[in-house]
């Protein structure tokens, strides 16, 4: 084994990973952190390595290849992890707070330690090694900065600034070092050195983008693939980084794979299947923890090697440097205090001490300085001493840094609860201590709890003890325990409740941050759910963080939304282009992309702010009531600015779309149902491996097919046209195209009005006009032609009735003279044939009818377009709308039931009457009577098949009784 390479190699990893599982037992018990044990065991390893060969042939194993391991093997998964974690909403907020933080703030503190390393305790070294030893000194570590935070609760925005700090400087320090390496290495051509820093900077950035790009279409094309989907990340990553290493390209690797990292943490995330999000996430958290643990022992190892090197004066001297270090960085951020002052957030006094102090050390600057010390281009003397300067205050950091940083938070009260938050958190502790006291009632009453020690069950988990907890957490709280420690839960209630003096401001602002909160939650849910696209769910998770901003203002987030997925005016130039040969598919995929776009996200809108006022509700909290119901009165105006919305902009424009996108996300959603009920069921053991295997990788396959089916797309007018009039020719439709205006309407637009001259009929494509006249108000949809009488010659100078749009309207405007070819007559006067035989009642003798009686007949009937000598069944009757039948049987002459066929005379279009009307007709006199006994025959024939229907529902339903009262018996 001791001749073994990869033998040693696994004994470390292993041994690393053993000791990493101690400092966090060691962490439980006395709250040292990690890292400080992990450094003090890599000494004790060193140490007692003499002990065992095999210890010792893994130390100096680990002595000679430790470079190249720490930088393309730890570095990368550091970053990569620290940034796909980052809130990338609050990030891109503050990028300006940061990149200052992290750029001149990090060349300044690196100069500036050089110099007090240098020339105020004198140590002998070049000026190149001690900007070296200052840059590595100047690098801040997210991880355990982040963890302190997280533990305090500190504010999530000025978390966010701190962590966008560490994780800008970790790829900053690196770049810088490669600069400095460079220069050291060629001094000669140090001019070069402009150009070189723009290519390991943007170089970075572009490949990031790049390898980004290839990552996010791979992850398309994955589905519930965890294997395959946590190995691309990692494969991506690792990849990349040795890409930009590579002599060749020689960019940084560190910015190329923070660029990654922060495009998974923006858009990423939403490409990743979400049944396997939290484990994937897991896993590079794991990779992370776990190469930070090698690194820290590592490093120790390196400073117990040189530990007997230094002197007590070598140990104050590093001391002050820790000292210098921090008031180095308190001068460069107070320097910098005016720019970050007026960007993102903005910053206060208090948070810039704060912030100084946030500068802790750790694994960045220990790797770097492992990376120095297997640099054979620098002398053993300074590769020693940076171990040792290095080492030491990433101790001191972890040991002070920590308690300073705490003491400072608790000091400017930035890890308590405002009043307003406690007071809320009293109301959902008052609704647990309820629900908990109907428990332990529910399970007093049950036959075999008598031998149960009920004192030991409430000291554990009585209502009291979780007040107490609560309580004690406070200042008030804790000041009222101190006071009544015996008062029942009640009476502390009362008490701790009493101190809540709050306006109605800051309680409302409270309760719409919750909302707001609960929201985001809820929008995410939607996407893991299958319930939207990830694209709408990140949209409307940005609507929140922007409400979140300003949570002072009544709810507004509909407004912003809306501004941003839909503009009318942009959408009525795609419709414009639409109908162009060259170029229109391209509008019309525009418009189909932008009206799935917008339907998806104002519908999950809707269905998630329905959710989140339930979820509320649901909580039965006690705080005020008015507060809480004006919140979801706000809400609720949301949902129906949005309601409105839908209807007006999508639903009755676009209904082709729609339909095709409902039908997509309920197949979604039936197949993440599926998904998640099969692995349940293989949980429970009902199916084994290679079932649960067949019935997944079938359901991962209709997820393919869904992915992959095609679009509907928008058709142009051209096509509409032809659509709608089904006997005419492309060549037809090509004729009267240049005569036709596709136009957009918005609800309540009067069209055209009774008595005035109407100079075009309108052809519906998507959306409701209501037409009313005279004996007539109906609606008309898609298909339908409003006006569509003015079309026919006889008609074109009655105007007997008016038009107006009940929603978003799109039409074809038709002129008179453009429907005049013999394809087009009879789908016109199937239209316009009720307004005809309304028009006409008094010549056709139906003056005494009621309009709904001949609108029933006319409805039910059939018009025919007959050319001259076509034959002619009279078996039902007729009505002619057009031509000669026969020469005594013109225009609007009624043709009674008979046996005959006939030839027809002239080109000719009747209105056949319904089924059975030639048996009603021969029982009357007069078309007046026929069509009231039709009506009448019509209405009780519809009445009975509905009664029908219910009978055989009952019937099923009084059968399914029965079975289950069988079946109970």
């Amino acid at each position: 084994m001791a001749g073994s390479v990869s033998a040693h190699i696994i004994l470390y990893c292993f041994l690393s990973l053993l000791l990493w599982i101690f400092a966090q037992e060691i962490r439980k018990k006395l709250k040292i952190p990690v890292s400080l044990t992990l450094l003090i065991f890599g000494v004790i390893v060193r140490a007692i390595g003499f002990i065992s060969p095999d210890l010792y042939s893994t130390v100096s194993l680990v002595d000679g290849t430790i470079s190249p391991i720490i930088q393309l093997a730890i570095v990368p998964a550091i970053i990569f992890e620290a940034a796909f974690a980052t809130d990338w909403y609050t990030f891109k907020r503050e990028f300006f707070q940061i990149l200052p933080m992290a750029t001149s703030v990090v060349v300044l503190t690196a100069i500036f330690t050089a110099i007090v390393f240098k020339y105020v305790l004198m140590y002998d070294y070049s000026w190149d090694e001690s900007l070296i030893l200052g840059l590595i000194l100047s690098a801040t570590d997210h991880v355990a900065v982040e963890s302190i935070l997280k533990d305090v609760h500190a504010n999530e925005k000025f978390e966010t600034l701190v962590g966008g700090e560490t994780l800008l400087n970790e790829a900053t320090v690196l770049v810088i070092y490669k600069l400095l390496y460079k220069s050291i290495a060629d001094s000669k051509n140090a001019s070069n050195l402009f150009v070189y820093s723009l290519r390991l900077v943007f170089g970075g950035f572009g490949l990031g983008i790049v390898f980004a790009g290839a990552m996010a279409y791979s992850l398309k094309r994955m589905v519930n693939d965890y294997l395959q989907e946590t190995n691309l990340t990692l494969v991506t990553t690792y990849l990349l980084f040795l890409v930009c290493d590579n002599k060749l390209l020689d960019s940084s690797g560190a910015l190329a794979v923070m660029t990654l990292g922060l495009f998974m943490s923006a858009y990423g995330k939403i490409l990743i299947s979400p049944v396997i999000q939290k484990q994937l996430k897991f896993i590079w958290f794991m990779i992370s923890r776990n190469t930070q643990a090698l690194v820290f022992i590592i490093a120790g190892m390196k400073l117990g090697a040189f530990l007997s090197d230094f002197s007590i004066k070598d140990f104050g001297l590093a001391f002050a440097l820790f000292l210098f270090i921090h008031i180095i960085r308190g001068t460069v951020i107070i320097i910098h205090y005016p720019i970050i002052k007026y960007f993102g957030y903005g910053i206060s006094k208090r948070e810039i001490i704060v912030l100084t102090f946030a500068g802790l050390k750790g694994v960045i600057s220990s790797a770097l300085s492992l990376i120095v010390y297997n640099d054979e281009g620098l002398k053993d003397k300074f590769k020693s001493t940076v171990i040792f300067f290095t080492m030491t205050i990433v101790a001191l950091s972890i040991l002070l840094d920590t308690i300073l940083l705490r003491f400072f938070l608790h000091k400017f009260e930035m890890d308590s609860l405002t009043l307003s938050q406690e007071s809320i958190l009293l109301g959902v502790t008052n609704t647990i201590i309820q629900e908990t006291t109907k428990k332990i009632e529910k399970i007093a009453e049950q036959p075999d709890t008598l031998l149960m020690k009920w004192n030991e069950i409430l000291e554990i988990a009585g209502p009291k003890t979780i007040l107490v907890e609560v309580m004690s957490k406070s200042n008030i709280g804790k000041e009222i325990l101190n006071k009544n420690q015996d008062s029942s839960v009640y009476n502390l209630t009362c008490m701790y409740n009493s101190h809540f003096n709050l306006t109605d401001d800051k309680l409302s602002t409270e309760f719409r941050m919750r909302f707001y909160s609960i929201l985001k939650r809820v929008y995410w849910s939607n996407f893991e759910a299958g319930q939207c696209r990830g694209s709408s769910a990140l949209k409307l998770m940005d609507s929140c963080n922007k409400a979140l901003d300003n949570p002072y203002c009544p709810m507004n987030d509909w407004p912003y939304l809306e501004k941003n997925i839909y503009n009318k005016k942009r959408m009525e130039y795609y419709r414009r282009h639409i109908n162009n040969n060259a170029y229109g598919g391209i509008f019309r995929k525009l418009i189909y992309n932008r009206v799935i776009k917008a339907f998806d996200i104002s519908h999950t809108f809707v269905r998630a702010h329905y959710s989140a006022e339930k979820i509320i509700d649901s909580m039965d909290m006690e705080v005020d009531d008015e507060i809480l119901q004006m919140i979801i009165e706000e809400a609720h105006s949301q949902i129906v600015l949005c309601q409105e919305f839908i209807k007006e902009n999508i639903t009755d424009s676009y209904p082709e779309i729609i339909a095709d996108v409902q039908t997509k996300m309920s197949t979604f959603m039936l197949l993440n149902s599926q998904r998640r009920l099969v692995g349940k069921i293989h949980e429970q053991g009902l199916v084994k491996q290679q079932e649960y295997k067949h019935l997944a990788s079938a359901i991962d396959a209709n997820f393919k097919l869904l992915t992959f089916m095609s679009n509907p797309r928008i058709p142009s007018l051209a096509e509409m046209l032809k659509d709608r009039f089904k006997k005419s020719t492309w060549a037809d439709i090509k004729k009267i195209l240049p005569l036709i205006e596709e136009k957009h309407y918005q609800p309540n637009t009067l069209l055209y009005e009774k008595d005035t001259p109407i100079t075009v009929a309108y052809l519906i494509f998507s959306g409701t006009i209501h037409e009313y006249g005279d004996g007539l108000s109906h609606t008309l949809r898609k298909s339908n032609i409003a006006g569509a009488y003015t079309l026919i010659d006889l008609f074109q100078n009655s105007y007997f009735t008016s038009a107006r749009t009940t929603s978003v309207v799109i039409a074809a405007l038709i002129p008179f003279n453009a429907l005049k070819a013999e394809c087009f007559i009879q789908d016109i006067y199937r239209e316009a044939a009720k307004y005809i035989v309304l028009y006409k009642k008094d010549y056709l003798d139906l003056k005494a009818s009621p309009s709904q009686h001949i609108l029933r007949v006319v409805e039910n009937s059939n018009v025919w377009y007959l050319q001259a000598g076509a034959p002619v069944n009279l078996r039902r009757g007729a009505l002619v709308l057009m031509g000669m039948v026969r020469e005594d049987k013109s225009i609007f002459s009624l043709l009674r039931p008979c046996k005959k066929i006939i030839e027809s005379y002239d080109d000719t279009v009747l209105l056949i009457f319904p089924p059975h009307f030639g048996a009603v007709m021969k029982q009357h006199r007069n078309l007046t009577d026929a069509f009231a006994s039709y009506f009448i025959k019509y209405k009780s024939r519809v009445n009975r098949e509905e009664f029908e229907n219910q009978l055989i529902v009952s019937t099923f339903k009084i059968t399914d009784i029965e079975d289950s009262s069988d079946t109970d018996d």
